[in-house]
C-alpha cells in the first residue's frame, strides 16, 4: 500500500497477462505449423490424386493410339482425344501445388514429358496411321514409345515417392506442435491460477477493512447526517475513497442549492402562468418571461423574438443589459454563451427566445431546457389570444350582419310600408273634401280614419328610427346623437366632440349604448335630466350617459344592458355601470377605432 493499490494491481494484472500471452502465443504458434503442415498435407493430397489422374490418362492416350494402330478402329481415338483434352488443365494445377524446389522439378520433368510424347510421337503417329503409313508398326517407333512411357511413368514415381516423404514429415511436425502446445496451455493455466489466488489474498487483507470502515460511514451520511466525514489518514487508493467520500459529502450539501435554484426557476414560471392565466396582453406576457428568464439564468439578457412571415425577424421583448440590439442565434459569437427554444403555436414556428451571456460568463449546462419551460408558456399565450382575437372578430362579424338586417328593415319600412300608408292617408284626406257637406257624419268617419292612420305613420316611423335611424346612415354619430336627445321625453345635454373617422359598425354601437342608457332614464331612473357625451381620444370613442335618477340599477338584470355588453365587447371595449343608490346612474363605454388585433 505504499505504492498504492493501483500499481499493484496493475503490476500483478501484467504479470498474469504476461503468463497468459506466452501461453496463449505459443499455442497460436503451434497452431499456425499446424495448420500450415496440414495444408501442405492437403496439396500434397491432392498432387498425388493428380499425379494418378495425369498417369492414368498418359496411359489412357497409350491405350488409344496403339488400339488404333492394330485395329484400325476410330472408336479407339474417342478416349484418346478425351485424354488429351484433360491433361493440359490438370497439368497446370500440379504445377501450381507443387511449390517445393525438389517436387516442382519432378512434376515439370513429368508435365513435360507428357506434353513432348503427346504432341511428338502420340498425335504424328496416329495421322501417319490415317494415312496408312506401314512405317507406324516399325519396331523403332513401338520402342520409342515405350521409351517416352517410361520415362513419364519415372517422373510421376520419382513425385509421388518424394511427396509421401513430405506427407509423412509433415504429419510428425503436427504431432510435435500439438505436443507442445498441451504443455503451454496446462503450464498457463496453473500460472494464472497460483497467481489468481495470491493477488486475491492480498486484495482481501489490503482492502477490504477499510472498506467496510467507509460503508458504516456511508450509512451515517445515509441518515441524514451530511456533515460527517472521514479522517483522511489511507494511502493509495483507500485514501483516495476516503477523500471521495468526503466529496460526496459537500457534494450532498450543495444540492440544497440546486433544489433552492428549482424552486426559483418554478416560482418563476408559476408568475409567468399566472399572468397567462388572467389573460394578460401579450406585451406583459413578453417583458415578464424575457425578465424572469434572464434573472433565472444569470444572463445579461434575454430576448423574445417573431419570425415574420417574409423571413425577417422582430424584437417582441428585451430584458437587461443590450449588446448591438440585433437578435442572434445560440452560441454564434466567440466570448459569449447562449441557449435558445424555438416558440412554436399550433404546430408552426413563431419565433424564438433566447438567454446570452456575455463577457466571458457561461451559462447553466440545462440552460436550452429551462429556456424551453418558459417558450411553452410563451405559446399558450400566443395561442390565447389568437383564440380571444378571433372570437371576438367573429362576434363583431356577427353583430355587423345583425345591423345590416336592421338597416335593411329600416330601408323596406321606409321605402314600402311608411310610402303606402302616406299615399293612402293622402287618399283619404281628398275623399273627405269631396263628401257633400249634407253628409257631416261620414266626413267625421273619414276624419278619423285619416287621424288613425296618420297615427299608425308616426308610430311605424318611430319603430323604424328604433331599428336603425337613417339619420345616423346619413350625418353619422354626432346628428344621430342630438335628434335622440331631442326626441328624449326628459331634457338631454348632449356634448359631441368627434375628431377621428368611425367605422359605421362603431358608430352603431355607441348608438345603442345612448338609446338604452336613455330609454332607461325615462322609465326606470325617475331622472329629470341627462347628458349624453361622446369624444375621441388616442385611436378610443369615449361614450358616457349620465342621469340625476334614483340609481341602483343592475346590469345583470334585464337584456338591454347585457346585450349592449356583448355588441362592445365585440369590438374589443368594455361598458362600466355606475350606479349607487340615490346618486343616479352612469354608463360608459370604452370602443377602440381599430379592429381587435393580436400576435398571430
Amino acid at each position: 500500500m505504499v505504492r498504492g493499490l493501483a500499481r499493484r494491481m496493475l503490476l500483478a494484472s501484467l504479470l498474469v497477462a504476461v503468463v497468459i500471452a506466452a501461453s496463449f502465443t505459443v499455442l497460436i504458434e503451434r497452431i499456425n505449423v499446424m495448420s500450415r503442415s496440414i495444408q501442405a498435407a492437403s496439396d500434397s493430397e491432392q498432387i498425388l490424386a493428380i499425379e494418378r489422374q495425369l498417369e492414368r490418362l498418359v496411359l489412357q492416350v497409350e491405350t488409344g493410339e496403339r488400339g488404333y494402330l492394330l485395329t484400325g478402329d476410330n472408336s479407339y481415338l474417342a478416349p484418346w482425344q478425351a485424354a488429351q483434352a484433360s491433361i493440359p488443365q490438370l497439368s497446370v494445377r500440379l504445377e501450381q501445388l507443387a511449390r517445393l524446389p525438389l517436387p516442382a522439378q519432378y512434376s515439370r520433368s513429368a508435365v513435360n514429358a507428357t506434353t513432348a510424347y503427346i504432341n511428338d510421337y502420340s498425335i504424328p503417329l496416329v495421322a501417319d496411321a490415317r494415312r496408312h503409313d506401314p512405317s507406324v508398326r516399325s519396331l523403332a517407333r513401338l520402342n520409342e514409345g515405350e521409351r517416352r512411357i517410361d520415362g513419364i511413368l519415372a517422373s510421376f514415381a520419382s513425385l509421388d515417392a518424394t511427396e509421401r516423404a513430405l506427407v509423412s514429415a509433415r504429419q510428425e511436425r503436427v504431432l510435435d506442435a500439438s505436443r507442445i502446445a498441451i504443455v503451454a496451455v496446462v503450464g498457463g493455466l496453473v500460472a494464472s491460477v497460483l497467481l489468481v489466488a495470491l493477488f486475491a489474498a492480498y486484495l482481501s487483507r489490503a482492502m477490504v477493512r477499510p472498506i467496510r470502515r467507509a460503508a458504516k460511514l456511508a450509512r451515517t451520511l445515509a441518515d441524514g447526517d451530511l456533515s460527517a466525514r472521514m479522517p483522511e489518514t489511507g494511502v493509495g487508493e483507500i485514501g483516495g475513497l476516503e477523500k471521495s467520500f468526503n466529496e460526496m459529502a459537500r457534494s450532498l450539501e450543495m444540492s440544497r442549492d440546486d433544489l433552492s435554484q428549482l424552486a426559483q426557476e418554478q416560482g418563476a414560471l408559476r408568475r409567468v402562468a399566472t399572468l397567462v392565466a388572467q389573460g394578460q396582453p401579450p406585451a406583459a406576457i413578453f417583458n415578464a418571461v424575457t425578465e424572469e428568464l434572464a434573472r433565472l439564468l444569470h444572463a445579461t439578457n434575454a430576448t423574445l423574438v417573431r419570425i415574420e412571415p417574409d423571413g425577417s425577424r422582430t424584437v417582441m421583448a428585451r430584458f437587461g443589459a443590450d449588446d448591438d440590439g440585433q437578435p442572434s442565434a445560440p452560441n454564434d459569437e466567440p466570448g459569449q454563451s447562449s441557449a435558445g427554444a424555438q416558440i412554436i403555436v399550433n404546430g408552426n414556428p413563431w419565433g424564438d427566445l433566447t438567454a446570452t451571456a456575455l463577457g466571458g460568463q457561461r451559462l447553466p449546462q440545462d440552460a436550452a431546457t429551462r429556456v424551453a419551460n418558459f417558450t411553452d408558456l410563451v405559446a399558450t399565450a400566443i395561442a390565447n389570444t389568437q383564440a380571444r382575437t378571433e372570437l371576438a372578430a367573429s362576434r363583431a362579424r356577427i353583430v355587423t350582419t345583425s345591423d345590416q338586417t336592421r338597416r335593411k328593415i329600416e330601408r323596406d319600412l321606409h321605402d314600402g310600408t311608411q310610402q303606402r300608408l302616406t299615399s293612402l292617408g293622402l287618399d283619404l284626406r281628398l275623399l273627405e273634401t269631396e263628401i257633400p257637406h249634407e253628409l257631416p257624419q261620414v266626413r267625421d268617419q273619414l276624419s278619423r280614419l285619416a287621424d288613425g292612420l296618420s297615427g299608425a305613420m308616426n308610430d311605424l316611423r318611430e319603430i323604424s328610427r328604433g331599428i336603425h335611424p337613417a339619420i345616423l346612415s346619413e350625418g353619422g354619430l354626432g346628428p344621430a346623437l342630438r335628434a335622440l336627445g331631442r326626441r328624449s321625453a326628459i331634457p338631454v345635454n348632449v356634448d359631441v366632440d368627434i375628431a377621428a373617422p368611425i367605422p359605421q359598425a362603431i358608430e352603431i354601437a355607441a348608438y345603442y349604448v345612448a338609446t338604452e342608457a336613455l330609454a332607461n332614464c325615462t322609465k326606470h331612473a325617475g331622472a329629470a335630466a341627462a347628458t349624453v357625451v361622446a369624444r375621441t381620444d388616442d385611436s378610443v370613442l369615449h361614450v358616457s350617459v349620465h342621469d340625476d335618477g334614483i340609481g341602483g340599477a343592475d346590469p345583470t338584470h334585464g337584456s338591454g344592458l347585457v346585450g349592449l355588453i356583448d355588441r362592445i365587447e365585440a369590438f374589443g371595449g368594455t361598458l362600466k355601470v355606475t350606479s349607487p343608490m340615490g346618486g343616479g346612474t352612469a354608463v360608459r363605454a370604452r370602443i377602440p377605432l381599430a379592429e381587435p388585433g393580436g400576435v398571430g
